[in-house]
């Protein structure tokens, strides 16, 4: 239901001395939060890697909290991350199908050009 304004929301909290609006403000305040990880999961494969090491985890933080960042301010202002991440994914698109044609139009052999496609 999400993006309903009239859906049933639950909200679970262990620390049964907050009152129900300390609950549903500290939400409020996660939001963001949770956002990110559910769009890097579904987008940017966060929950496909399995990093063991420190240096490996800190390096892979970076290279997705870039990403995402990369993709809320890819027309040189904010947008939001759909936004963002479907523009990228249009320009690559129109990158490979460039470098595809101008291949083609020098004659690469139909090796290379399945290279550059794949």
């Amino acid at each position: 239901c999400f993006g309903n304004p009239k859906a049933l929301r639950v909200f679970i909290s262990t620390n049964v001395s907050l009152s129900t609006q300390e609950i549903l403000d500290s939400y409020a305040k996660r939001w963001s939060i949770e956002l990110f990880f559910r769009q890097s999961k579904q987008k940017l494969g966060l929950d496909k890697y399995q990093i063991r090491s420190s240096q490996g985890i800190q390096r892979y933080w970076l290279i997705m909290s870039f990403t995402h960042y990369l993709c809320c301010m890819c027309k040189g202002n904010h947008c939001t991350f759909e936004e963002g991440y479907f523009y990228l994914q249009k320009q690559l698109k129109e990158e490979r199908i460039t470098a595809i044609y101008r291949l083609i139009q020098h004659g690469a052999s139909l090796e290379e050009v399945l290279t550059i496609a794949g």
